[in-house]
């Protein structure tokens, strides 16, 4: 490379206010006057810290700025050489002569072979130094931008995810006969959420969730009219008194159910919900969870009516506390429902429910048993549809639910549920009702899986329940269900 494109491209990296340097003044002891008097006094060596890095750029111009040719070569080369032995250039006592004024203060016609050599070898180890000064200073400006970078990404964050479950699904023995169709949210309800997290230091945070179910067979909202219709929070955490949100979520009592409660979490034909009230979600709702102190924690919810005639109108109450530790989980959920109208006071319908599994290593066990009084305490999943060939018996107001299961590893990524639920109604209607559930799931990663089960109802004295999945309530007494889910 000619040495005059040396200058160019160094000039390229470091001229015309680049953000590598501030601007330097620079003089050379024992240059011409001539020369002295335009190239100002030093004020800085250290090109790292500077601006902009002055060059000489040729012998040829700075002589014509100079008006004398044999200073203006002599002064441009002594400026060159001097910058050089700043780097540690090989100056010496020869070479740095003949930068400081031999060879190459001759004239252009007289400049010798060694002299040119020189001058080229000069420019270009000028060059690379400049470039190594502008890739350091690149890779320590990325350095803090990426530090910088990670800590507003630990400081906010927010996060996509979502479900997407869909499978074959066969209904028999309800009013419509055999029922075959592709069904969305067997196993889990296929869903688009977005959940986010702010650090506001000292401990506290704040956070949102905002969720949308959708089917996935047919692409349409699974509830329409509304945008996300599973859960609408936002709310601020402490690592010392708790979590407080605000807007439409799970409740205490339908999160005992298919975490603690339920082998089958509340999917699949097995689903817990085929014959326990589900109470899934509730809006208007305050949450407070506490800390957990030595696997100890607790959550209350209150749902605002918001009735202009009396506050009790459409309240709810739902609160939990359990222990978590080990192989050991355990919980007690009560949710009450206020039966008020703006003309009748109608008092509550009431849930208990204790709930507990246990991790024995080749098979986790699973227990639960709920009270349910009042009106509304025992809605059923399909509501008041007759899925039968009868009049289906109403809702109970005193019941009761029973449900034993397990769940059971099978090789590295298998794993066998199955449960058994008895509803006993302690009215005079006696409408009791018994579900027999198995199911096999298959992990072909931590995010995909396969699945399969059936469930079997048996109803008594006209009692109405029919096997539902995770997010559908069903149509007959029997169900077999095989599907894939995705979650990510």
């Amino acid at each position: 490379m000619r040495y005059d494109g040396m200058v160019n491209q160094a000039n390229a990296l470091v001229g015309k206010g680049h953000w590598l340097c501030r601007v330097v003044r620079l003089a050379m002891v024992g240059m011409p006057e001539k020369a002295l008097g335009l190239v100002p006094e030093v004020t800085c060596w250290n090109l790292m810290e500077c601006e902009t890095v002055v060059i000489v750029p040729l012998p040829v111009p700075f002589e014509h700025r100079t008006g004398a040719r044999k200073y203006g070569r002599h002064a441009a080369f002594k400026l060159i050489g001097a910058i050089a032995c700043r780097y540690r250039y090989d100056c010496s006592p020869d070479r740095n002569s003949n930068v400081a004024g031999g060879d190459l203060a001759l004239t252009h016609k007289k400049r010798s072979v060694r002299a040119q050599l020189e001058m080229h070898r000069l420019y270009y180890f000028l060059l690379q130094k400049l470039k190594e000064i502008a890739m350091k200073k690149t890779l320590i400006t990325l350095a803090v931008l990426a530090a910088a970078t990670g800590v507003a990404q630990a400081q906010s964050s927010v996060v996509i995810y979502g479900t997407v479950d869909a499978g074959f699904v066969s209904e028999r023995g309800g009013v419509n006969g055999n029922v075959n169709k592709l069904d969305s949210g067997i196993a889990s309800a296929s869903r688009l959420g977005f959940k986010g997290t702010e650090d506001l230091g000292s401990g506290l945070s704040a956070l949102f969730v905002l969720e949308s179910g959708f089917s996935v067979d047919n692409g349409q909202q699974d509830v329409s009219g509304t945008l996300f219709n599973r859960q609408a929070y936002v709310g601020l955490s402490s690592k010392t008194t708790g979590t407080l949100t605000l807007g439409r979520q799970y409740t205490p009592w339908y999160n005992t159910l298919s975490k603690v409660a339920d082998p089958f979490a509340a999917g699949y034909a097995g689903s817990a919900k085929n014959l326990f009230p589900s109470n899934t979600r509730t809006s208007n709702t305050v949450l407070y969870t506490s800390p957990n102190f030595n696997g100890f924690d607790a959550d209350v919810a209150y749902t605002f009516g918001e009735n202009a005639d009396s506050n009790k109108i459409g309240r709810k109450i739902g609160a939990s506390a359990g222990y978590s530790n080990g192989p050991l989980n355990a919980r007690l959920a009560y949710n009450n429902t206020s039966n008020d109208t703006a003309t009748i006071e109608q008092g509550s319908g009431s849930n208990w429910l204790a709930a507990a599994n246990y991790d024995f290593a080749v098979a986790k066990g699973y227990i639960a048993y709920g009270v349910n009084k009042g009106n509304n305490s025992a809605n059923r999943n399909n509501g008041t549809v007759n899925a039968f060939n009868y009049t289906s018996a109403a809702a109970s107001t005193d019941s009761n639910n029973i449900l034993v299961g397990a769940t059971v590893p099978v090789g590295p990524a298998g794993t066998v549920m199955a449960s058994f639920i008895r509803t006993n109604d302690k009215t005079s209607a006696n409408a009791d009702a018994d579900q027999w559930a198995l199911g096999y799931s298959y992990a072909l990663s931590k995010r995909t899986s396969t699945y399969a089960s059936y469930a079997k109802i048996k109803n008594k004295n006209f009692a109405g329940y029919t096997v539902g999945n995770n997010s559908n309530v069903g149509t007959g007494d029997k169900a077999f269900n095989v599907g894939v889910r995705h979650s990510f």
